[in-house]
């Protein structure tokens, strides 16, 4: 009797394990951004047409705290960036200021420029 008590503990413990590994597992959101490098030091291409700057740092940060993963996309003009942003290809679009339609949302903005976000889903003061 003891030895099957034992089994089955044993067999608890091997698959709980498993369990809490996957429960402590993060999920994270991935968002894909829409950017312009045209606006250093806030954002700018690197040279591996990687996106560097503050608004990039500002962003990944938001992204570690509120458990998202971005996924970078560079836009050479405002206009596909913004069909893209409209059609629903990304969800976020940084690297420029000037916007007439007011369906976006923006951030406030830090250093004089703000952090162009766009959720449909959700309400961006609320994140």
């Amino acid at each position: 009797m003891k030895i099957f008590i034992t089994k089955i503990i044993i067999i608890l413990i091997l698959f709980s394990d498993g369990a809490l590994a996957l429960s402590q597992e993060k999920i994270r959101t991935l968002l894909k951004v829409g950017y312009l490098d045209n606006l250093s030091p806030l954002v700018f291409n690197n040279g591996e047409l990687k996106p560097s700057g503050m608004a990039i740092d500002y962003l990944n940060q938001f992204g570690e705290n509120k458990n998202f993963q971005f996924e970078y996309f560079h836009y050479k003009n405002k206009n596909e960036l913004c069909d893209d942003l409209e059609s629903g290809k990304i969800s976020i679009a940084i690297g420029f200021t000037q916007i007439a339609n007011v369906e976006y949302q923006l951030t406030l903005p830090y250093f004089g420029e703000p952090v162009f976000i766009n959720c449909k889903t959700t309400n961006a003061r609320e994140i």
